[in-house]
């Protein structure tokens, strides 16, 4: 069972999907769907209990990235939390887009609406802080995240 749980991981360390789809299956789970964040908008997002605003993905995962590097001290401490590349410097090189970010001159490389969720309520949970993000949907629909 353990080559197996091994094979499954992605090269991020996280199980693929289809593994637990079938984990799911086999227990006779159904899983609840997940929200689509492409397309979407974001009308609140409150940090701590403050209130900020942020009107893009990327806003809030640079924001986020910031965040975790006053907690940890050091974007060496930072980079050991995280499993993807944070870039020191101005990184625009490599055909990827990057959000430079001045005050503690390091890069992210630009993602999804989705992951970018994904890491930025990551990156809060790092840093203790409680995260809260209220968006619309290319649906028009609201969508509440926490």
């Amino acid at each position: 069972m353990k080559n197996m749980t091994t094979k499954a991981r992605r090269n991020d360390g996280q199980i693929s999907l289809l593994v637990l789809e079938s984990i799911f299956k086999d227990l006779g789970l159904t899983p609840v769907q997940t929200i689509d964040l492409t397309g979407s908008k974001i009308s609140m997002v409150r940090i701590a209990g403050n209130e900020v605003q942020v009107c893009y993905w990327q806003q809030l995962y640079r924001l986020l990235h910031c965040i975790g590097y006053e907690h940890f001290g050091s974007l060496e401490e930072l980079e050991r939390h995280v499993p993807w590349e944070i870039a020191p410097g101005r990184r625009d090189s490599d055909g990827f887009e990057y959000g430079y970010i001045e005050k503690y001159h390091f890069s992210v490389r630009g993602v999804d609406a989705n992951t970018a969720w994904e890491r930025s309520k990551y990156l809060a949970e790092l840093s203790k802080l409680p995260l809260i993000v209220k968006a619309i949907g290319a649906d028009k629909r609201p969508i509440n995240l926490e």
